[in-house]
This record gives structure tokens, C-alpha cells and sequence, in this order.
């Protein structure tokens, strides 16, 4: 993970964002979200590393960051 680029990340979401209303709604969001997804990772992540191996857990991750990919919606701007 680079650290550097949670500022690119929240510009994003400030670009997408309509409102000043919305801005703050939305990064707060997205903040919470990271967060909890971050932690929830950790846990889990550990939990099946301690009742399996090392494969499995990277293969979980894998299939949760390709489904993260593929569920995330999709907008045409121009």
C-alpha cells in the first residue's frame, strides 16, 4: 500500500462529488468505509490464516479485491 495515495483517492471522490453537501457526505463515507474495510481485513484475514494456510487467505483476498473491482459503479464522463 503506498501512503501517498489516499490523497489522490479522496480528490477522486471530491471530483465526483456535486455539492459541498454532497463532498462532505461523500468523503465521510468513504472515510468509514475504508476504515472498516481495512480493519474487517485485518481480522478476517487472520482468523482463516490461523485455521489455514497462507494460500487460501491470499486467494480470499484476491477474489475480494477482484469483486470490489467489478461491483464498484461505473459513471461515463467526458
Amino acid at each position: 500500500w503506498n501512503p501517498s495515495s489516499w490523497p489522490v483517492i479522496q480528490a477522486s471522490v471530491g471530483d465526483l462529488s456535486d455539492g459541498a453537501g454532497s463532498l462532505a457526505r461523500n468523503l465521510g463515507r468513504f472515510n468509514v468505509s475504508w476504515s472498516l474495510g481495512k480493519s474487517l481485513g485485518y481480522l478476517s484475514s487472520g482468523l482463516l490464516l490461523a485455521h489455514s494456510d497462507f494460500h487460501s487467505t491470499f486467494l480470499a483476498g484476491i477474489g475480494l479485491v477482484a469483486l470490489s473491482f467489478f461491483c464498484l459503479p461505473r459513471e461515463n464522463r467526458i
